[in-house]
């Protein structure tokens, strides 16, 4: 993999992002949605207070919760990576005591949504493969679903890296092939040293039947939904800057 893949998928991201920031800018009632695929605790699940525009997708919200059982937010400043329309920074505003919570995005249009739907959150572009250019660091960097735009480029790595405080924590949910080996190794060079990671498949296979059940699973969702029956899985990590 290499730049010139990262490009394409780009591309693709952005057509697909853009259709949808049309779609909403056309339907000004619509809520922007989260752009996960979900994921519910097998048993028990913790108490979390959802705003109202929340709670009826708590299931995209969980993936939040599970990436900060890893390390808490409260009193942190942190950063979403691939923050979309926003509706996970809104989130994580109202569920934890964060000391700020600043997203960003490659997809102005996603960006435009963002800022007129959630105006007390800081939204600023930025791309996976350059966001030293935020002039900022962060406790905790939080990125959910993204790896495919980034992983094949070399300096993302490095970028992830960038924006981190000494001791501050990086947290990724992503669906990645069975047989990736590179990911942890790519980000030890630059000083991310992975802490911990579940495979969390069996938690987000059981949001998507839920979502098909009941009539609502997004088209790239059951695409996924038989991926992960074969080649792929879905994890989460967690890395500290060294």
């Amino acid at each position: 993999m290499n730049a010139n893949e990262y490009e394409i998928r780009r591309k693709l991201s952005f057509e697909s992002y853009n259709r949808l920031a049309n779609l909403i800018e056309k339907n000004p009632r619509m809520v922007p949605p989260f752009l996960n695929s979900g994921f519910l605790y097998i048993g028990s699940q913790p108490d979390v207070q959802y705003s109202y525009i929340d709670k009826p997708v708590f299931d995209n919200c969980l993936i939040y919760t599970h990436l900060f059982e890893y390390v808490s937010p409260e009193n942190k400043e942190v950063l979403e990576v691939g923050c979309g329309p926003g509706r996970g920074c809104n989130f994580i505003k109202n569920q934890y005591n964060v000391k700020s919570i600043t997203g960003c995005d490659i997809n102005d249009n996603l960006l435009k949504i963002a800022k007129k739907h959630f105006p007390l959150i800081k939204f600023v572009n930025g791309n996976a493969v350059k966001l030293n250019l935020l002039n900022k660091l962060f406790d905790v960097v939080v990125t959910v679903e993204t790896m495919l735009y980034w992983d094949c480029h070399k300096d993302s790595f490095k970028s992830f890296a960038s924006v981190l405080k000494e001791g501050g924590s990086l947290l990724i949910a992503s669906d990645m092939r069975q047989s990736d080996i590179t990911l942890d190794k790519n980000f030890l060079q630059h000083g991310l040293r992975l802490v911990a990671e579940q495979d969390i498949t069996q938690n987000v296979l059981l949001a998507i039947e839920q979502a098909i059940n009941k009539g609502v699973a997004a088209e790239k969702d059951l695409k996924k939904y038989q991926m992960f029956q074969t080649k792929y899985r879905y994890i989460s990590k967690h890395y500290i800057r060294e």
